[in-house]
């Protein structure tokens, strides 16, 4: 891959470098790491125009279930057959905004539900939380059905000083354990929703438990070890259903980030070509290093069944500069992709297109025909709302159907400066023809989208820098948007920082608070993590 200026380059023979040197896995290869970074930046993109969901629902497959059992031969287990695992797990129809699907190291499938509630469904109350979500045993004698299902699915099993070697236990600062799922929860009278967004929920001391053995000893089970489950989907499905109810808005990126997780590992190999060293990145290398495939997953991929879904699609919309767009290319064919990319339209040229054939369509009295659709009316990631993109002819066609899609243009960072320029240009212009007239501001034509964008208002004072924050904040990870700030602070000219300082201040923390420190706690880790971030970046 090269953008389309540096391959013209290498054809006429102004590089004489290698281009193409990084190897790239695709979003459109389902479960890379690019696929989960967009589609957690897609997914907080409908939140953004919808709101937070309401649910956070995760079930886990049941190797007992019926559907498993009556396939197996005499001997074998549920283990034995990955195939009927991943089939009768994908039969198991269910609702959802977005879904995400993984697997337990011990194979089985271990599904991540969002749910968005209509407004006139959504919980307001601890009454209303109570009336969906239970955390405590059902009585023996009145619901025997629902008793055995929790008790056998819904417990967290012992663990602290009853297990320390449990899964759940991590090490702590101090040297010492505790529970990672903060079990066994306190009794509580009435559920409330705690500092960190999510509800704390009524456990009563009704005396009810199950008599659980581990090794020699026994530990008795009460509503302080029982799992946030709905009855109803516990009847329905049988297995291990946990609902959580979303309180924040910082929650859910908390738990957006969990459910589109990728891998964290990355290699880089060095090699030396012509007698120079030559970073070669190879993401399909590095993702085969990397990640650990177990038999029901390999099956699922086998069978051809989504990994992820999302109620709402969400279009991606490319943003590049004159003659910057990406091409791909095989080696040794650089000249004819140089060709077929000039010859090809990009999502963002193809806007310019529609909206110079809307305005060549106006009526010599100065109306738009009906039966057309106006693109002029509409900025460039509007688009997707009211036109679908068509890959094959690379166009825009007005959509002749009520389904419905939203437009994410991909985030700039402020120190490529043409380039933000342009993407706040593009935010807020419409109607725009060619990149020239985005570079028109009130008749006159300036060089630079930089010069564009001030003149239009759109990069003064330090209004741009919060926008970028905000929009950091809503769409990536408190360490990001700390990584963020700190450049800013290091390479921009903030008029007023502290007042930034101080509107991002819980974004900026928010993930300490979510394990576990204190507000005052958390702003001290911050405050340190911005001294070493600007030190280390001063040291280069």
């Amino acid at each position: 891959m090269e953008t389309l200026r540096g391959l013209q380059d290498y054809v006429v023979g102004d590089e004489a470098g290698p281009v193409g040197t990084r190897i790239k896995l695709p979003s459109s290869f389902k479960g890379s790491p690019r696929d989960m970074v967009q589609q957690y930046q897609d997914a907080m993109a409908v939140v953004a125009r919808y709101g937070k969901p309401d649910f956070f629902l995760t079930m886990t497959c049941n190797p007992k279930w019926d559907e498993i059992q009556e396939c197996l031969f005499s001997g074998q287990t549920a283990s034995d057959r990955p195939d009927i695992v991943a089939r009768v797990f994908q039969l198991k129809k269910f609702w959802h905004t977005s879904m995400s699907l993984n697997f337990k190291k011990r194979g089985l499938p271990h599904m991540h539900m969002l749910i968005i509630m209509k407004s006139g469904s959504k919980l307001r109350t601890a009454a209303d939380v109570d009336r969906v979500i239970s955390a405590e045993l059902p009585d023996k004698n009145d619901d025997p059905e629902l008793y055995e299902l929790v008790s056998t699915t819904m417990m967290h099993r012992p663990c602290g000083v009853h297990n320390p070697n449990a899964s759940c236990m991590k090490q702590t600062e101090n040297n010492g354990k505790k529970c990672e799922k903060k079990f066994p929860k306190a009794f509580r009278e009435t559920t409330s929703t705690e500092t960190d967004g999510f509800p704390a929920y009524r456990r009563r001391d009704d005396g009810r438990g199950i008599d659980y053995k581990i090794g020699n000893a026994r530990v008795m089970l009460t509503n302080e070890h029982v799992v946030p489950f709905n009855p109803w989907i516990l009847r329905k499905y049988k297995c291990h259903v946990n609902l959580e109810a979303c309180g924040t808005v910082s929650a859910v990126k908390y738990i957006y980030k969990y459910v589109y997780k990728g891998t964290t590992r990355a290699a880089i190999q060095i090699k030396i070509v012509d007698g120079k060293e030559t970073e070669v990145i190879d993401e399909i290398k590095q993702y085969l290093d990397t990640r650990f495939v177990c038999s029901p997953e390999a099956m699922h991929h086998l069978y051809g069944f989504p990994m992820s879904y999302r109620s709402v699609s969400v279009v991606q919309m490319s943003i590049h500069l004159p003659g910057e767009q990406n091409v791909m290319f095989q080696r040794g064919e650089e000249a004819v992709a140089v060709n077929n990319a000039q010859s090809k339209n990009t999502q963002l040229t193809a806007w310019f297109e529609i909206n110079k054939k809307s305005q060549e369509s106006v009526l010599p009295d100065g109306t738009f025909p009906l039966h057309l659709k106006d693109s002029r009316n509409y900025v460039y990631h509007q688009m997707p709302e009211y036109f679908t993109w068509n890959r094959g002819e690379n166009l825009w066609k007005p959509r002749k159907t009520k389904e419905f899609a939203l437009g994410r243009m991909y985030f700039i960072s402020p120190r490529n400066r043409e380039k933000y320029a342009l993407r706040q240009l593009l935010l807020y212009r419409k109607g725009a023809t060619s990149f020239e007239d985005l570079l028109t501001v009130e008749g006159h034509k300036w060089e630079t989208f930089i010069e564009a964008a001030r003149a239009a208002g759109y990069l003064s004072d330090d209004k741009m820098y919060e926008r970028t924050l905000s929009e950091e904040a809503g769409f990536h990870s408190a360490s990001q948007l700390r990584s963020l700030f700190v450049m800013l602070l290091l390479f921009e000219t903030l008029n007023n920082p502290e007042e930034l300082w101080e509107k991002f201040l819980e974004d900026l923390c928010e993930d300490f608070k979510h394990q576990g420190f204190s507000q005052t706690e958390s702003l001290l880790i911050t405050f340190t993590k911005f001294c070493m971030s600007g030190w280390m970046s001063r040291g280069r």
